[in-house]
């Protein structure tokens, strides 16, 4: 699968990013969160943490172009 990340933002221990890909019918959309302090952490503001979201979006006619930052995976 090729993905285009659309959207990325990264600092000193967080990093996050959301990407597309197309599908029939529209894109599979995918946002992740990644923060990583110390793996010594006493308390949930100095620790780890992630989040991911998977959606569909409706596009059938494709008409959704956003600015591609650039593509990961194979492309077909």
């Amino acid at each position: 699968m090729r993905w285009e990340i659309i959207e990325e933002y990264s600092e000193t221990h967080i990093g996050q990013y959301v990407r597309r890909t197309e599908v029939p019918g529209g894109w599979l959309v995918e946002s992740v969160f990644d923060r990583v302090y110390r793996s010594t952490a006493q308390d949930d503001n100095n620790g780890l943490s992630a989040g991911v979201g998977l959606t569909f979006v409706p596009d059938p006619n494709k008409e959704w172009q956003p600015k591609v930052i650039r593509t990961v995976g194979p492309t077909l």
